[in-house]
């Protein structure tokens, strides 16, 4: 059957933007129902093929051999037209043999079984052994197989009709066995034999005892044929097979691009059904999910690859979104309940989607180390803070220096993360032999509340507060919706161990928020503030488990602190309300802050948040300073503008935010008044 479209494939181009207004697609656009809301540049494709050919050592996702560049194998060639002795040669398949397939690979055991015989003292010689000994393992190939179809026709449960299907494989395979005098057959010949009789076989294990026998044969078919034709194209070049030799060696080797389905004919779809094969795996022109179906080491194969593809995305080496190998790791999962490590993908990627994120935007404030978070003041980390100190962690050999970590950069955690950190400090002094899970388990006990119990608490105070309110129709109607809607889909629900806090935020941004009445941020400040806070905890507390396999409780758990201090870029007007990435409308939020905000508009924030009134001080504080310093440059406009779109957009607020800012003179002369 053929496959049209891949559904479970979503494919974001990170290159190309999403146009602002969604309802009125960019005409370079191409939306596929396929993609849900993600859009499909039509002008990436074939761009995939040209870059996956630029990743260098990368493995084949199929059969885990290293994969050659087209330069590469020249080289080899090239490099083998220089050997002149069976030692030298032994030396460079050693040096190689990542490169050569497991049908070639026993080329070096014979290379270096001949080296110990007298008589080989040249490499005519050596070839004239390799190739002795590659006939001979096709006979003894043939006998073994003969011989485990004897085995089945004496003790199987097998029919008349079988046995003598099986009787003519094996006189045709004992043939050149027993008598010298007649020559082996081409491979083809014993294929057509067995698909013959092995195939018509009554027995349901016929498929399983073909597909054995023809491998067995294939490879020792292949061994023998790289001498026999290396052997008449060197007579054709002055007698050196040595390049002959190794082009035919290495050549299953040489990376070319495939499909994860091979008769995949929808061209919307062919960037993300590429994929990275060697010669010998794309030549067989079968599907890769099938193969890796019934590939036991397909898990290791694909992980293998899809790391390395990320690791190439990362350092730039090719020029493709990191969605890319993330899309094809979800897909496999799904098509062949395959574990593929997607964590493992993104922590290699994370650096990449930064500086990806980093460039859509160009908001220089992010490179420098202590700025001030715009919304609750908190120092915060650059990125590059952030990956040495997740590795300071990491690699941190006991408590000791794990604590003296967290002591050395409290100023970036939040006091509720200082509190647990007390807690957990105080665990390990009462009880010094109990280990880190059992603390974790007491701390997770401890500080757990049922997500239940608050949600039904913040509904009875909605109802209380909302009582006595002359509300409207439209009101009404929008406060029922998110009492009904949380009942619904939050109350007794089997879920993770982390509560589903963005779509909890989505329902209140669809009903409360769109509430005519001016207490209505009373309200969404009831419905957030517990729900929200527990489920921080729950971020803290309850570590993924791929993270757990790889680092103690307490360095995830302080990994996942200090992820939330990480400087990041908030519209001050959300872009999907129609705000853009100038200067003014940026500002610099900790992750914590920024996902608390999501869409909200800074005047909604604001009611809730009074203390964004000191912190945005604190925070053009900074930014006059470093650009005082010189250091950031070009930002000279930047605190007049943003004080003057903070204060519009609060305008309307009982205490607008009114910020102040210092003269600052510009290179041509001018001064920027307060």
């Amino acid at each position: 059957m053929k496959i049209t479209f891949l559904p479970s494939i979503r494919f974001f181009n990170a290159y190309h933007k999403q146009p602002q207004n969604k309802t009125e697609p960019d005409k370079n656009y191409s939306a596929s129902p396929a993609y849900g809301l993600y859009y499909m540049p039509l002008s990436f494709h074939g761009k995939v093929d040209e870059e996956l050919m630029k990743a260098e050592g990368v493995h084949c996702p199929v059969c885990g051999i290293k994969m050659l560049s087209k330069e590469k194998y020249l080289n080899l060639i090239e490099e083998s037209k220089k050997i002149e002795k069976p030692g030298e040669f032994f030396e460079f398949l050693n040096k190689n043999k990542e490169y050569i397939p497991d049908f070639y690979i026993k080329i070096i055991k014979h290379t270096a079984a001949m080296l110990e015989k007298p008589n080989v003292q040249t490499m005519n010689d050596l070839f004239a052994n390799l190739s002795r000994i590659s006939k001979s393992r096709v006979k003894t190939y043939l006998k073994r197989t003969a011989e485990d179809f004897t085995t089945l026709r004496n003790y199987g449960q097998v029919s008349d009709d079988d046995r003598k299907k099986l009787e003519i494989c094996i006189d045709e395979f004992m043939k050149p066995w027993l008598d010298k005098t007649v020559k082996v057959s081409k491979f083809s010949y014993y294929m057509e034999l067995m698909q013959k009789n092995i195939l018509t076989l009554e027995t349901p294990r016929k498929n399983e005892i073909y597909t054995g026998a023809r491998l067995k044969l294939k490879n020792a078919f292949l061994y023998s044929g790289i001498f026999k034709q290396a052997s008449k194209n060197g007579a054709e070049s002055n007698g050196n097979i040595t390049p002959e030799i190794v082009s035919r060696l290495f050549l299953p080797s040489l990376k070319r691009t495939g499909g994860l389905f091979s008769d995949l004919n929808n061209e919307k779809f062919k960037d993300e059904n590429t994929i990275l094969l060697c010669g010998g795996c794309e030549k067989n022109g079968k599907d890769v999910v099938k193969t890796l179906r019934r590939t036991p080491q397909a898990k290791n194969y694909i992980n293998n690859y899809l790391m390395e593809i990320s690791e190439s995305i990362a350092r730039g080496d090719i020029d493709l979104p990191p969605a890319y190998p993330v899309s094809q790791a979800k897909s496999i999962r799904r098509l062949t309940s395959i574990d593929v490590d997607i964590q493992g993908f993104l922590n290699v990627l994370k650096s990449k989607i930064f500086q990806e994120k980093r460039s859509d935007i160009n908001f220089e404030v992010l490179n420098f180390e202590g700025v001030p978070c715009a919304s609750c003041g908190i120092t915060t980390l650059t990125h590059e803070q952030r990956i040495k100190l997740l590795t300071d962690i990491e690699h941190a050999k006991s408590d000791g220096e794990l604590y003296s970590i967290a002591k050395n950069n409290k100023k970036y955690l939040r006091p509720e993360f200082l509190e647990i950190l007390d807690e957990y400090k105080y665990i390990v002094s009462k009880f010094p032999n109990m280990s880190q899970s059992d603390i974790l388990e007491i701390l997770q006990k401890k500080m757990d509340v049922s997500m239940d119990i608050i949600i039904l608490n913040t509904i009875d105070l909605i109802k209380k507060h909302t009582a006595d309110w002359d509300l409207n129709r439209s009101d009404r109607k929008l406060i029922s919706q998110y009492l009904n809607k949380t009942k619904n889909n939050f109350l007794n629900k089997e879920r993770e161990l982390w509560f589903p806090y963005r779509e909890y935020n989505a329902l209140i941004g669809e009903t409360l928020m769109k509430m005519e009445n001016p207490g209505k941020f009373e309200l969404i400040d009831i419905a957030r503030s517990e729900v929200r806070e527990q489920h921080i905890k729950e971020t803290i507390l309850y570590i993924h488990p791929n993270i757990l396999q790889k680092m103690s409780p307490l360095k995830g758990m302080l990994q996942n602190m200090f992820k939330l201090s990480v400087i990041t870029a908030d519209h001050i007007v959300p872009r999907d309300r129609n705000g853009g990435n100038d200067k003014e409308n940026i500002a610099a939020f900790c992750k914590f802050c920024n996902q608390k905000k999501t869409n909200m508009l800074l005047k909604d924030y604001y009611n809730f948040n009074p203390e964004l009134r000191i912190n945005m001080q604190k925070y053009l504080n900074k930014v006059v300073r470093l650009i005082k310093a010189g250091v950031l440059k070009g930002y000279e406009d930047y605190p007049a503008q943003f004080a003057e779109n903070i204060r519009k957009l609060t305008s309307k607020n009982k205490k607008p935010i009114v910020l102040k800012y210092p003269r600052i003179e510009k290179k041509d002369g001018r001064n920027i008044q307060q």
